[in-house]
């Protein structure tokens, strides 16, 4: 039952921290690589954004779980969503791996005011 209470949880915010982090590194890694969003997902083509991502994000939320904001998920809805973009981005030769609580801890101590 506890297990079952974990999985239904809102997201945290560690793990929004790190959703708008790796969305920054996503896009960052596309645009250096030279994959618009057109070549991505064969629309528009733009530079990606952190903003682009969230929306390929958010369009995956809503096809498999019919939710349209990522404030929406569960802990394991969010990695479910983390989890089928990276595959498809795996198969345009892209991996940015979801950021670690250290990662998102070390960004804190170092961002700028």
């Amino acid at each position: 039952m506890l297990e079952e209470t974990l999985l239904n949880k809102q997201r945290t915010i560690h793990q929004n921290n790190a959703l708008h982090l790796w969305c920054q590194q996503v896009s960052d890694t596309l645009n250096e690589a030279g994959i618009s969003y057109k070549m991505l997902l064969d629309g528009l083509e733009i530079d990606q954004t952190p903003q682009t991502i969230k929306g390929l994000f958010r369009l995956i939320a809503g096809a498999k779980y019919n939710k349209h904001s990522t404030t929406e998920l569960t802990t394991k809805e969010l990695m479910d969503c983390f989890e089928e973009l990276n595959r498809h981005l795996g198969i345009k030769g892209i991996h940015v791996p979801f950021p670690s609580e250290d990662e998102l801890n070390l960004q804190e101590t170092y961002s700028p005011i």
